[in-house]
């Protein structure tokens, strides 16, 4: 059930961030039927987040945050967040949290670069986005994701759109 429930959501997200749709509404049904899938609270994150609630898409992420028990991949998503909604302090303590957790065990790079990408920060963005393109990390396949809108007049980041073999469109 769960991958057909994501799948649902991921189409949602789509149709909600192009045309002003219904997914926050949609994805907030699929937490009634199940409270304890974290992707759905990570995708009503990411669809408040792009409607501009900062405020509900960092709850939202921080529930996420809280049943992946500290996921990185989650951690550097409420960073971002934070960090977007000129929570500077937070954000920073979650990107200071990814690099102690990196000292015992591998976390990407790609969600350090999230997180700098959220407090602003275009140039260490990429930097540990190169990391990631360094060791492979399969999630650069989502550069084209409304997240790295910010990076897409950087020649750096078209380039490595290039590598990564997406379009820059």
């Amino acid at each position: 059930m769960w991958a057909h429930t994501l799948s649902i959501i991921r189409r949602l997200r789509k149709e909600d961030l192009a045309t002003g749709g219904r997914a926050a509404q949609e994805i907030r049904r699929a937490i009634e039927l199940d409270p304890n899938f974290l992707l759905s609270y990570w995708n009503l994150g990411l669809v408040l987040q792009e409607q501009g609630d900062a405020y509900a898409a960092i709850q939202s992420f921080e529930e996420a945050v809280r049943l992946s028990r500290e996921g990185s991949f989650y951690l550097g998503g409420l960073g971002h967040a934070y960090g977007r909604a000129k929570r500077k302090e937070e954000s920073i303590d979650v990107l200071n949290k990814l690099l102690q957790l990196s000292e015992a065990r591998y976390i990407s790079p790609f969600d350090i670069a999230v997180v700098h990408l959220g407090l602003g920060d275009h140039d260490a963005a990429l930097e540990w986005l190169e990391q990631a393109y360094g060791q492979r990390v399969t999630r650069l396949r989502s550069l084209r994701d409304a997240y790295f809108d910010v990076l897409r007049p950087d020649a750096r980041f078209l380039d490595l759109m290039r590598r990564v073999g997406l379009p820059a469109d």
